[in-house]
């Protein structure tokens, strides 16, 4: 009998050994499973990762490589961006938010549609989901966006470009203003077995060269008043400030001033690659930068009203990009005495441009005109009717705008005109490349190769950037601050691309 319950224990005890033992090894499968799962969800959580990091980086590049110098979308244009077409058809030259590039944009060739903000997506996604803040976004959660095959996984990227579209793209609670447009907003989303990580990544979609801000156009030296690449002088009694055309007219912003005289705003920046110099009286309502090895010095009572900086970064002058027009064969273009004259919107190549004395010209944009040798006389009036679009003139011989004469917008907005000399006057002193006594420029004038001087009592309300810059007594520049995000037109960087893609924020959505 006892034998027999000894032999029952034992029986029991082997039972709950091998319970034991069955659950011991269940709990290791369960947590073999477990981390099984963790481990696939982290490799697909990154492989999903990858796949939206690589779409973020194709699309950048799809984004930024019409910015070679040609003519990759086929207008007759060198691409820009923004080159003064109306290419989605809505009656007005393309805004920053009208962007082309060359029609396509992320992967697969897609081609672009607008979503109900005025953004670019590509076009079989126009019809994305709404979010909160009014965007149409697809996603890849949705059944109509298949997204592409992409590493054993699927793509979906887009992008939205924040612009004049009274919306708030920036989320600064606020409609968005000029210096918030110009820029774009690139999502990209990757799948790997149901896993979908999505990224965001905020552009600038005027590419800076090697050390320009976010939010330049395409160098430092277009957010200053006056930059000489080997000098920059003011003799006495100049002025260089600044003002917003968005804000009106300079006279109605100059309500500031300083020993006696007016001025507006005080972001009138000087700088060059070697020297800054003032005489007396002159004035920079400013700062004045040069590079280590360079100089700033002022006389007579002269001042720099802002920073003088002796080590700032040393700046490359941008090469000017050709439009295919200069290539055309020239015709001449002369008005006379007392007379006026009507220029078309289009392209044009002159040999020869003479507005005589007391004659008015008017110009309608958009418009691109390459010319060899430039000559308004005194009390030319050359008007530039940019409602259609802006105007750039471009210079490669003589520019002379003589005493009393105006080259400007209707509107007085210095965006809408662009002029670009590549004559070299310094070599060749023969050469005039001025803007003469009384004279009066609203624009933008970048001359590379030239000593340009703004003459006595003559102004130029925009910005001025040459190799050697002069401002002769009582002379003035007025930099409208609106300038800095918007694109120069027919430059880029040496090289003819920017040396990095212009990302200015990044964040995982998901």
């Amino acid at each position: 009998m006892y034998r027999q319950n000894e032999r029952g224990a034992i029986l029991i005890i082997v039972v709950l050994f091998i319970m034991i033992i069955a659950g011991f090894s269940a709990a290791l499968m369960h947590v073999g499973v477990t981390q099984g799962h963790a481990t696939e969800l982290s490799v697909a959580r990154q492989s999903a990762f990858d796949i939206a990091e690589a779409g973020t980086s194709a699309a950048t590049a799809e984004l930024f490589k019409d910015y070679d110098g040609a003519d990759n979308d086929g207008d007759g244009l060198v691409d820009e961006g923004r080159d003064s077409l109306d290419q989605d058809g809505d009656g007005v030259a393309d805004d920053p938010d009208e962007f082309e590039g060359t029609g396509t944009l992320g992967c697969a060739g897609w081609s672009t549609g607008s979503d109900d903000t005025g953004g670019l997506v590509p076009g079989r996604f126009s019809s994305g989901s709404r979010l909160g803040n009014g965007d149409a976004r697809p996603n890849l959660d949705e059944p109509n966006a298949a997204g592409v095959p992409f590493a054993g996984g699927r793509l979906l990227t887009w992008v939205h470009f924040h612009g004049n579209d009274g919306a708030d793209n920036d989320g600064d609670g606020a409609v968005d203003e000029v210096d918030e447009r110009g820029f774009g907003t690139l999502f990209s989303e990757g799948e790997t077995q149901g896993t979908v990580v999505a990224l965001q990544t905020v552009v600038n979609l005027f590419p800076p060269t090697a050390g320009g801000p976010p939010g330049s156009p395409q160098s430092p030296i277009f957010g200053m008043g006056a930059f000489g690449d080997q000098s920059t002088t003011l003799d006495s009694n100049a002025i260089v400030d600044s003002y917003k055309s968005s804000l009106g007219s300079y006279s109605s912003q100059a309500t500031n001033r300083f020993r006696g005289n007016p001025f507006a705003l005080a972001n009138g920046d000087v700088g060059s690659n070697s020297t800054v110099g003032l005489r007396s009286n002159a004035v920079v309502h400013g700062d004045a930068s040069v590079p280590s090895g360079g100089s700033v010095s002022t006389a007579g009572n002269s001042s720099i009203q802002g920073t003088t900086t002796t080590n700032a970064t040393r700046q490359s002058m941008p090469v000017v990009v050709m439009p295919p027009v200069a290539s055309a064969a020239p015709t001449s273009f002369a008005v006379g005495s007392n007379g006026s004259a009507t220029i078309s919107s289009g392209n044009y190549h002159y040999s020869s441009f003479l507005a005589d004395s007391n004659s008015t010209v008017t110009i309608n944009g958009p418009a691109t005109l390459v010319i060899d040798d430039f000559r308004a006389d005194s009390n030319t009036a050359m008007r530039i009717n940019s409602s259609g679009g802006p105007v750039t003139i471009i210079g490669t011989g003589r520019f002379d705008l003589n005493s009393n004469a105006s080259l400007s917008p209707n509107n007085a907005n210095a965006k809408d005109l662009a002029v670009i000399l590549t004559g070299d006057n310094i070599a060749n002193p023969s050469l005039v490349v001025a803007i003469d006594s009384n004279s009066g420029l609203v624009g933008r004038v970048y001359a590379p190769n030239a000593r340009l001087t703004v003459n006595s009592n003559a102004g130029v309300t925009g910005q001025v950037i040459a190799k050697q810059v002069h401002l002769d007594s009582n002379g003035a520049i007025h930099f409208d601050e609106d300038l800095l995000t918007q694109p120069f037109p027919n430059v880029a960087p040496p090289g003819g691309k920017p040396s990095h893609f212009p990302t200015t924020g990044w964040e995982q959505l998901r």
